[in-house]
């Protein structure tokens, strides 16, 4: 007779549920870590679309955020006339982001070369955190010559 015994049945489902218990926590992380990672590079790819912009107005372009106080909300990326030139909605409830903008106020400013505005006296870093678990973060930080970029790592500059 082919089929398996009530013993063998049990037997594997038990072992699949001390499988699962142990795999969800982690896959949970992962998922974290996955989401603040897709935010990281969502605003890597707004700073670079506003760059791109600056370069080929030969004007000034602004990433800003849409809530005056939290990126978490969603930026726009606006013209020297405040015309808006792409927007990113919220990010996921369990995402945070924390700006460092040292002397611009709450917004990036690139200049028509691509560089960033001198107002902006040094540090431009964003800290993308998950609530949900401390392993889901990302630093973005762009340099003076405009270019930004990711890493992962905790506190950012």
């Amino acid at each position: 007779m082919a089929g398996f015994t009530v013993l063998e049945l049990v037997i594997v489902v038990t072992l699949a549920g001390i499988l699962a218990t142990i795999a969800i926590p982690s896959f949970s992380g992962l998922i974290a870590e996955q989401r603040a990672k897709a935010v990281a590079t969502d605003l890597v790819l707004a700073l670079t679309r506003a760059r791109s912009e600056a370069i080929k107005r030969n004007a000034n372009v602004s990433l800003t955020p849409v809530d005056a106080d939290d990126w978490a909300k969603g930026w726009q990326i606006t013209d020297a006339s405040s015309n808006v030139l792409d927007s990113h909605g919220a990010a996921p409830a369990q995402i945070s982001i924390g700006a460092t903008l040292t002397g611009s106020g709450n917004s990036v400013i690139y200049q028509n070369s691509g560089r960033i505005d001198p107002a902006l006296t040094g540090t431009v870093a964003f800290e993308i955190t998950s609530a949900q678990y401390s392993t889901g973060y990302r630093c973005v930080t762009t340099d003076l010559s405009g270019r930004p970029n990711t890493k992962k790592t905790t506190p950012c500059p």
